[in-house]
């Protein structure tokens, strides 16, 4: 069970069905992402790029459908048997997942990544802290946005390198984020905010 908070009143929300999580393997943790839409509540696990939709019935939220982004080209994550060999299991397993999402104008915006195949993150250190760090931070992130019905209507669209995404989006549908000063090469005693809006043509 998850527990969620809104306002003083305290809701719980049933493990979703048919997750990787499912299979005795562990994924790290869950690092849930929970956004509220209205009278829906959208939860997102590390491990899947999914999410989960849930709808409010008094102060019970129930499980209702399950919305798969289906990237083909993404890394899947990798589990292991148990906790200790987590980390050796997964030192260059650069998995894709959602990073955000966003509630705004009855649609959903998910930013995620697709990951790093094996191969490429063998050529990094994760012991040289610099290098390992670039790597990372170096690694593309897009948006996709869905409609009210949860349809697909965009994706791959790529997002601006060198930022830090916040989990805020204010009431104009920006989204919130702030200069990834290791990604500039320049440390600043300022801290620029930027504000990103999707904008069609």
């Amino acid at each position: 069970m998850l527990d969620t908070l809104s306002g003083t009143v305290r809701r719980t929300m049933a493990f979703p069905p048919n997750t990787v999580y499912e299979d005795g393997n562990y994924y790290h943790l869950t690092f849930p992402i929970i956004v509220k839409n209205g009278k829906e509540w959208i939860l997102s696990l590390m491990a899947e790029r999914k999410y989960h939709v849930y709808l409010e019935n008094g102060n019970e939220l129930e499980y209702n459908r399950t919305v798969d982004l289906d990237l083909a080209d993404a890394v899947d994550i990798r589990g292991a048997p148990n906790f200790d060999q987590m980390y050796e299991a997964n030192q260059f397993n650069i998995f894709g997942r959602f990073h955000e999402m966003y509630a705004y104008n009855g649609m959903i915006f998910v930013v995620y990544s697709k990951g790093v195949k094996e191969e490429v993150a063998r050529q990094y250190s994760p012991g040289n802290m610099e290098e390992w760090g670039t790597f990372i931070h170096g690694i593309p992130r897009f948006l996709a946005v869905f409609d009210q019905a949860h349809q697909l209507l965009f994706k791959d669209i790529p997002m601006p390198a060198g930022i830090h995404l916040t989990p805020v989006i204010n009431s104009n549908g920006e989204i919130m984020a702030i200069k990834n000063q290791e990604h500039r090469g320049v440390e600043e005693d300022i801290v620029t905010v930027y504000k990103l809006k999707l904008a069609t043509r």
